[in-house]
């Protein structure tokens, strides 16, 4: 007898609850479903406004991208594309996508709205194996995936028809993992990760959780860790262990990498020369009136701080970018900038011994530790 009570409190409670959290979505549902806005920030504060939690949140993004995003039919026959158009703001501008582009503006949307999500890159099935991007978020601390591109609608003679399939939002890992194959094994969410030979060959045994061949939560933790820069090293270095023989996943990721490394590494570079520049303006002044220095210590100290921060930044991602070992990468001129940077740095490691001697001289003997401390670069 209390077996049967317990069993029928579990059935008409789970389903009580079942019942809330499907209402919950419907109007969520309704609401991202109605909803229109010009403007991105827009669209992520009227998500935060009427969103109660995570859940929510991410559901109507979903919802959202799903309903105004139309698959851009035009990319599939294109070998190439303008990877510009899938950025964010232009899919959100232009109203369409490849699932790059779907994915990418879930990401964006995910990281207005304070959710922590990322684009997976990887392979799909569907009726033929190609390359594909999702998503994976973490609500109230556990990682869901999704798939906005096939959840939005189907091709049919051509053209893109809206058909929303729910099944492809917070999808069960074991069933994700039939038709969605990750380059970094660590986004299968699973101790069993499957293999891409037995993805390939549509050898996908029953899944368990019994074995800890692969404690990914572990490496997620390490990888959240990480800096940006890191993290897609970290990845690039685990999808090579899995696929050692995937030479086209290879050039495609050590050439995208490379790509965002340089103009990462790029622009702290730009940075540190222009807080150099301001603080050899400021020092050559000096020589003439010495209350450019007097006057300004808190900026000349900021300025010096700054250029050594981005100049060991950018040296360090410079570095990991020799590790990728890309191919076509320019690596002479990668070690002339580091050469340059390594330079820098120790002028502005002199520099900054100067500064320290300088402000903690008296006023009127300050002229004398300027004259024994006389370079001035150019920028």
């Amino acid at each position: 007898m209390k077996t049967l009570l317990a069993l029928w409190l579990i059935l008409t409670f789970g389903s009580i609850y079942a019942q809330n959290n499907s209402n919950s979505w419907h109007k969520i549902d309704n609401l991202a479903r109605k909803t229109s806005f010009i403007h991105l920030d827009s669209l992520s504060n009227y998500i935060q406004h009427v969103a109660k939690n995570e859940e929510d949140k991410i559901r109507f993004i979903f919802i959202w991208i799903t309903e105004n995003i139309a698959y851009d039919v035009s990319k599939i026959s294109s070998k190439e594309y303008d990877t510009q158009s899938q950025n964010p703001l232009n899919v959100f501008r232009s109203r369409k996508a490849i699932c790059t582009g779907y994915a990418n503006i879930l990401q964006e949307l995910c990281k207005k709205t304070g959710i922590q999500a990322y684009v997976v890159e990887g392979n799909a099935f569907q009726n033929k194996i190609a390359g594909h991007a999702w998503n994976v978020a973490r609500i109230d601390n556990t990682w869901k995936l999704m798939d906005a591109t096939w959840a939005a609608g189907v091709i049919e003679n051509g053209r893109f028809r809206r058909k929303f399939d729910d099944s492809y939002f917070f999808t069960n890992p074991k069933d994700f993992v039939v038709s969605h194959l990750p380059l970094d094994p660590m986004w299968q969410l699973l101790t069993e990760p499957v293999s891409k030979l037995d993805f390939v060959s549509r050898k996908i045994s029953k899944l368990t959780d019994k074995s800890d061949f692969f404690a990914y939560q572990d490496t997620l933790n390490h990888f959240l860790k990480l800096d940006a820069e890191s993290q897609a090293l970290d990845s690039y270095s685990r999808a090579l262990r899995f696929s050692p023989d995937d030479t086209v996943m290879q050039d495609t990721w050590q050439r995208k990498y490379y790509t965002q490394g340089v103009f990462t590494a790029s622009d702290l570079y730009d940075e540190a020369t222009e807080n150099l520049r301001l603080y050899f303006d400021t020092k050559y002044k000096a020589f003439g009136n010495l209350k450019y220095l007097n006057d300004n210590e808190n900026s000349v100290r900021e300025w010096l701080e700054k250029a050594h921060h981005c100049l060991d930044s950018a040296l360090t991602i410079s570095s990991k970018i020799i590790l990728l070992k890309a191919a076509k990468a320019n690596f002479s001129l990668l070690q002339e900038n580091q050469e340059n940077m390594i330079t820098n740095l120790a002028y502005i490691q002199e520099e900054t011994g100067f500064v320290e001697k300088y402000y903690a001289t008296s006023l009127a003997t300050r002229h004398l530790v300027l004259q024994k401390f006389p370079r001035v670069l150019t920028f």
